[in-house]
């Protein structure tokens, strides 16, 4: 013989939870949420100047000539090769930094 039980039947019971509705309110605010007004991209460019440092690029020494004489003239070339020598050395130095900065 079954017995049948005494206690009241809860309205929060299994028998009276309806899913549907709690589903159905999810899925339409879910669908809805799509039909908000997109974001706008706001894009701020920079323009960052990076220049050398102070005591890498310095002005070329210009040596004077003196050469009074046919004679005197290799040493005045000597002293110009040498300010040439120098003054692209700085000239190397700078891109050389250069290329480490765009790296």
């Amino acid at each position: 013989m079954i017995k049948q039980s005494s206690a009241p039947i809860s309205k929060h019971s299994r028998k009276h939870y309806q899913p549907m509705p709690v589903l159905i309110l999810a899925i339409l605010s879910l669908l809805l949420s799509g039909c908000t007004s997109p974001t706008r991209v706001i894009t701020k460019t920079e323009t960052l100047y990076v220049l050398p440092p102070i005591g890498l690029v310095v002005p070329c020494y210009k040596p004077a000539l003196t050469a009074t004489t046919p004679a005197e003239l290799p040493i005045d070339t000597l002293k110009l090769k040498s300010a040439l020598r120098e003054c692209a050395q700085y000239v190397d130095d700078y891109l050389n930094w250069r290329k480490l900065q765009d790296k």
